[in-house]
């Protein structure tokens, strides 16, 4: 029940308790607001914590920068790409950096071909993928190129992921002699493993790097993931909280 205000004369035993009930009245309400905003503090930080157990997770690309190569065909080129397996069509590492594209180092050459790796990871419905790489047309190509990266089940080359044809052009000016107009596409994606429609959750990925149209090179590839909690560990944790804010209120 509310207290209710004093009209009465001042000085009297009534009185007296009157003031004790509205001292306690002050103080349990004070009380409660502060126990509210330690609970939601409280719960700020568990936010944060579980925030910071799912960090993201580099998922090993070995030769993923393309220096590993060791077998020259001459022109300082090499066909020996360490660690990846070349499917079909043109590929090799192009030695000559600065030479052909804006790149300091040595760079993968895919010419209507393409490249994968099998990775030690097995993928889950909960994982959020970030996929990045550097893609370029040559500088003695100055037309269209066109790279399509996929992420495939490594036991049966089932498509999980596909990014679609994406125009890579642009990289230089024209035809050689030519300009540089960059130093390539930094191309990334994120990726929602839940939104897969093919496949076995637990299988072996791979990553592939095709060139669809034209000359491509790629470089600096890397992929990591992130799980993301399911809805219902997120609603749990909100009802918890919402529990333990009405039972200090009792």
């Amino acid at each position: 029940m509310a207290l209710q205000p004093w009209t009465k004369s001042a000085n009297t035993p009534s009185f007296r308790l009157w003031i004790k009930q509205a001292t306690h009245t002050f103080i349990m309400k004070t009380r409660t607001h502060t126990q509210t905003k330690s609970t939601l503090a409280a719960l700020a930080g568990l936010a944060l914590a579980a925030g910071a157990a799912h960090a993201a997770t580099p998922i090993t690309i070995l030769n993923a920068g393309f220096e590993n190569s060791s077998t020259s065909i001459g022109n300082g080129n090499n066909t020996d790409i360490a660690d990846w397996t070349e499917d079909v069509g043109d590929a090799f590492v192009d030695m000559n950096g600065t030479t052909w594209v804006p790149e300091a180092s040595d760079t993968l050459y895919i010419g209507s071909a393409s490249v994968n790796q099998d990775l030690s990871h097995n993928w889950s419905a909960t994982d959020s993928f970030t996929l990045d790489l550097i893609a370029m047309n040559p500088r003695w190509s100055g037309g269209a190129a066109g790279v399509r990266v996929q992420l495939r089940q490594a036991s049966d080359d089932v498509v999980l992921w596909d990014s679609g044809l994406v125009d890579v052009s642009g990289t230089v000016t024209t035809t050689a002699p030519a300009t540089y107009t960059g130093t390539g596409h930094e191309l990334s994606w994120n990726i929602d493993a839940s939104t897969f429609i093919t496949g076995s959750a637990g299988e072996q990925i791979n990553v592939r790097i095709a060139a669809e149209a034209g000359t491509v090179y790629a470089d600096n590839v890397s992929l990591s993931f992130d799980t993301v909690p399911e809805p219902s560990t997120t609603a749990l944790l909100g009802l918890g909280g919402l529990a333990l804010i009405l039972r200090r209120r009792k």
